[in-house]
């Protein structure tokens, strides 16, 4: 081995040493940079989120697996589906407006009090067992603006006057957790459903508990908020003087973390009734 051939390889490896220590210390106070992954959807497989897009029937095929045991859905809607179709193309070609849509293809269920167009509008009464609605509740359409999708209607007591949910043109519906028990009322409904989870979010109303019992009684989250913040136009609901102050729509959810973006969707413009709704809350001064 001639001396040349030696004096390379030392030289070699005193280079490598040096590129070995000066990336060390160039390199070593960056590590760890990398911001931590806070979106749980990134670490899905491949798989899994194209099951997740395929599967726009989920809610729909939940309702008809649980609804011949809680009898909480009068009927449902199968065009969801297709208003749902182009929720895609319309991320894709118009992203700036429609991205900032809270619910963009969110399902959400409606009380049989709510009007949606095409449903039914019986409030549970057989005097009213052929009302459809002929347009959207101010409600619904504020919904369907933030982009969310009514996929069906659920029962209530008749004339809304029970804490329980039951009538001659649909019959009872059933606490899900027993089904012996009752659900709450007036959106007793809602309640089952949402806690059988056949729906994430839905519509309810109340004037003496109609959204907090049927909450309460099924395990879900239900707010009632003060009257005048969201309309009730297109509402049915039997006019007595001294209930109509009281009387609200609002939202009943399967997660508290809905109910706030639901009521400002539902509200609309008429949030600005509650200035302080994104103040955060010190509860040790409560």
């Amino acid at each position: 081995m001639s001396f040349l051939y030696c004096v390379q390889k030392i030289i070699g490896k005193f280079i490598n040493i040096i590129c070995l220590v000066y990336g060390y210390l160039r390199y070593q106070s960056r590590k760890n940079q990398l911001p931590a992954v806070k979106n749980d959807v990134l670490l899905i497989p491949a798989v899994e989120i194209a099951q997740r897009i395929k599967e726009k029937k989920a809610y729909l095929k939940r309702i008809e697996q649980v609804n011949p045991i809680i009898n909480a859905v009068i009927k449902s809607r199968g065009e969801a589906i297709r208003e749902a179709e182009p929720i895609d193309e319309k991320l894709e070609s118009d992203w700036e407006r429609v991205g900032h849509l809270p619910l963009l293809g969110v399902p959400f269920t409606v009380k049989d009090t709510v009007g949606v167009k095409g449903m039914p509008f019986c409030g549970g009464l057989v005097s009213r067992k052929n009302e459809i609605a002929n347009k959207d509740s101010i409600v619904v359409s504020n919904l369907r603006q933030a982009g969310a999708i009514p996929i069906a209607i659920t029962n209530v007591p008749e004339a809304l006057m029970s804490f329980g949910t039951s009538n001659c043109l649909f019959g009872r519906t059933n606490n899900p957790y027993d089904l012996a028990l009752i659900p709450g009322g007036s959106s007793g409904g809602e309640g089952a459903l949402i806690s059988s989870a056949g729906s994430i979010i839905g519509v309810g109303t109340d004037v003496g508990g109609s959204i907090r019992l049927p909450a309460y009684f099924c395990g879900i989250f239900g707010h009632k908020p003060s009257n005048g913040v969201i309309s009730c136009d297109g509402l049915f609901f039997l006019k007595a003087p001294e209930l109509e102050p009281l009387f609200t729509a609002g939202p009943m959810c399967r997660y508290a973390t809905d109910l706030k973006p639901m009521l400002k969707a539902m509200a609309k413009d008429q949030i600005s009734r509650l200035p302080k709704i994104d103040s955060v809350v010190d509860l040790s001064k409560i």
